[in-house]
């Protein structure tokens, strides 16, 4: 009986030690990504991802299987393995190309294991907020398209949504906050990144084409400062907006021009 049992043991560690050699090994083979499938959550007939089109093969598959998983909050998401330009390429991407994706910080990484790379994600908050927070933009943002107005053209919407913004928001930061969508919209505060990704959203579900723009401007004091704008498509055509600078809160609340209001390359 003894001697069974030491066998039992004995059979049960090498299988142990087997299955971890194996999972071991395992780590060192490359996940094939080759049959990866573009898994998109919009229509490409509707809507067109800027950043995403630049990007490599990989760092396409990289985006898309984030963005399909990102909202359960795993704590690691399998990509293919990315160059460091490569990665930094593809969150950008995830970041500009989606103003409703709430709840993951401006930083995170990659986790090599072998031969295989983990995107590992840092959140803001919960996942129990995050939804919370992403239910509270939807309804800000049906708000607003509840106001469009009936048998308008291309360019009366654009123009309604771009004073609905103006018109709800305030230019104004604290605690790092007013830098997205969910900061405009719901709180009513935001900087330039705010407005603009408020903008980008609502155009995006009316289904104008466009894009956030990142540079620099001229402040009151004539000193260069980070900015943030958007390019929009009209028939055929590219325009400038710039909400933020067509707020006119040091002037009256409820103030607002079109100053900025689809500029050609020459203005």
């Amino acid at each position: 009986m003894k001697k069974v049992c030491i066998l039992l043991i004995t059979a049960t560690l090498i299988w142990l030690f087997i299955l971890v050699k194996c999972v071991d090994f395992q780590m060192w083979i490359p996940t094939d990504f080759s049959q990866a499938e573009e898994q998109l959550t919009f229509d490409p007939q509707e809507r067109v991802l800027y950043y995403y089109s630049s990007l490599s093969a990989d760092g396409k598959i990289a985006y898309n299987r984030i963005l399909a998983q990102i909202q359960n909050h795993p704590d690691e998401i399998e990509i293919p393995v990315l160059s460091e330009e490569e990665f930094q390429k593809m969150f950008q991407a995830l970041s500009y190309d989606n103003p409703d994706l709430l709840c993951m910080q401006n930083e995170s990484q990659i986790v090599k294991r072998g031969a295989k790379a983990y995107f590992v994600p840092q959140y803001t908050c919960d996942r129990e907020t995050c939804n919370a927070n992403a239910a509270a933009l939807e309804s800000a943002v049906q708000e607003v398209l509840n106001g469009v107005p009936s048998n308008a053209d291309v360019y009366a919407i654009e123009l309604y949504l771009h004073d609905a913004v103006c018109a709800r928001l305030v230019y104004e930061t604290a605690d790092g906050s007013g830098y997205t969508a969910f900061d405009a919209l719901v709180g009513g505060r935001a900087v330039c990144e705010g407005y603009a990704r408020a903008v980008q959203l609502l155009l995006n579900r009316v289904g104008i084409q466009n894009y956030l723009v990142t540079g620099t401007g001229i402040n009151a004091t004539g000193e260069s400062e980070g900015h943030m704008w958007n390019l929009v498509f009209l028939e055929g055509q590219h325009y400038y907006v710039d909400a933020t600078w067509d707020d006119m809160d040091s002037v009256a609340i409820d103030r607002y021009s079109h100053s900025y209001f689809n500029v050609s390359d020459a203005d």
